[in-house]
C-alpha cells in the first residue's frame, strides 16, 4: 500500500463536509490574488525584480497563471493535492523573499495572510478534495452509473 493510498483512505474517513468552506475560500483567495497580479502586471514585475532579481516576464506570467489555475482547481475540488503541491513553493518564496525582508510587524504586511494560506495549502494537500467536490461527485455518481 503506497503512502498516497494510505493518506487518501485516512482523508476519506476523517474529512468533514464543513472543511469544504475553507477549501473554497482558499481557492477563491488564490484565484483573486492571481487576477490581482494580472491586473497589476507592471507592479508585480517590479516586485519580482526587486525581490527575486529575476527580470524575465515569463516567470511573472507563470506565477500568475499558476495562481489562477490552482485556485480554480481548488475551488471546484479537482486535483486539489496537485494544485496545493504546485502552489506551496510559490507561497514559500513569497514569505521568504517578499514578506520577511519587510519585517514581521511591518505596516500592511501580508505575511500573516501568506502564512495562513501556506498552512491551508498543507492541510488540503493532506486532506485532498473532500466529500463536497467535483471529484467526489465524479467518483460516486458518474462512475457508478449503469452502462
Amino acid at each position: 500500500m503506497t503512502l498516497q493510498h494510505k493518506i487518501s483512505e485516512w482523508s476519506i474517513a476523517h474529512n468533514p463536509k464543513w472543511l469544504a468552506f475553507f477549501r473554497v475560500s482558499l481557492g477563491l483567495s488564490l484565484l483573486l490574488k492571481g487576477f490581482s497580479f494580472f491586473n497589476h502586471a507592471l507592479q508585480f514585475h517590479d516586485l519580482m525584480v526587486s525581490s527575486f532579481h529575476i527580470d524575465q516576464s515569463w516567470v511573472d506570467y507563470a506565477v500568475i497563471w499558476i495562481n489562477i489555475a490552482a485556485g480554480f482547481l481548488i475551488v471546484i475540488g479537482v486535483f486539489t493535492r496537485i494544485a496545493c503541491i504546485v502552489q506551496i513553493p510559490i507561497i514559500l518564496g513569497a514569505i521568504i523573499f517578499v514578506h520577511v525582508p519587510d519585517g514581521i510587524f511591518a505596516f500592511q504586511s501580508g505575511l500573516m495572510f501568506s502564512v495562513l494560506v501556506l498552512l491551508l495549502l498543507v492541510v488540503f494537500f493532506i486532506e485532498g478534495d473532500g466529500p463536497v467536490s467535483f471529484m467526489n461527485y465524479y467518483k460516486t455518481e458518474v462512475a457508478n452509473e449503469p452502462k
